[in-house]
């Protein structure tokens, strides 16, 4: 794909972060587990939990961290913790998505289309370099890795397919301009669609793809994963995730 959003480093994180505090809570654990009544006489959870991600504070709601959580709740959001994190995954059920973005597709032949969230606080460097991303001027200017390039319409969006040369027609940029007449203004990111690749599954449409995409605002990026079928509601999406996510922001 093309110039590629920010990894998801956390996971990375929490597991060292595990290692770390097995002594301190393993007991507590334990008991726990064996006796439900002992997590009962600490009281209902509260209904948001306070996450700080770099220099701002979020409160969300703890259906979306449970939701989301490959590591027991309780360790990976611990309150009052900051280990100079500065991002997070989520996980965003389908039809929750589908209620705010019409036509939005919940279910393939895979399995539930969720959306994969990777919540970032952004230094101002990054935000500089995610509000206008140099990949796209690559694209347009045939340079860096696009100086052999391959221009072509896609046929579900009526946008434009960027391929590398290399990497056609496996994997490319979804642009809303063509790269060979771009309007002014072309170098911002909702400019930019996502970047997609095709990957092999057994099914009975056979080849699908998948597509990576981002959101930013303030300096909080949000990066996106959903299938190609999906795509062509990349501005809705977006939309929809400013609203969600930035509903959560306290500072």
């Amino acid at each position: 794909m093309g110039g590629k959003p920010v990894e998801w480093p956390m996971v990375f994180r929490l597991r060292r972060l595990a290692i770390g505090l097995t002594g301190l809570f393993g007991i507590w654990a334990a008991v726990a587990s064996l006796d439900p009544a002992a997590a009962r006489e600490s009281g209902p959870a509260p209904q948001t939990e306070e996450v700080r991600l770099g220099d701002r504070i979020f409160h969300i709601p703890n259906t979306y961290l449970e939701k989301s959580s490959h590591i027991t709740a309780w360790l990976r959001w611990m309150p009052g913790l900051d280990d100079g994190s500065r991002s997070m995954l989520m996980e965003i059920d389908a039809d929750e998505v589908a209620a705010s973005v019409q036509g939005y597709i919940t279910r393939n032949l895979i399995g539930k289309e969720n959306i994969n969230l990777n919540i970032t606080v952004l230094t101002p460097i990054e935000v500089e370099r995610y509000t206008y991303p140099s990949w796209v001027r690559e694209i347009v200017t045939k340079t860096e890795s696009y100086k052999r390039r391959i221009i072509e319409p896609d046929p579900g969006t009526g946008y434009f397919r960027a391929y590398r040369e290399i990497e056609y027609d496996r994997s490319w940029d979804l642009l809303k301009f063509d790269p060979d007449n771009p309007p002014q203004g072309y170098g911002h990111f909702s400019n930019w669609v996502a970047g997609c690749r095709k990957y092999h599954a057994t099914t009975a449409t056979g080849v699908l793809a998948g597509c990576s995409s981002y959101t930013l605002f303030d300096n909080i990026y949000v990066h996106f994963r959903v299938r190609e079928e999906n795509i062509h509601h990349a501005d809705a999406i977006r939309v929809f995730l400013e609203k969600l996510v930035g509903g959560w922001v306290v500072k």
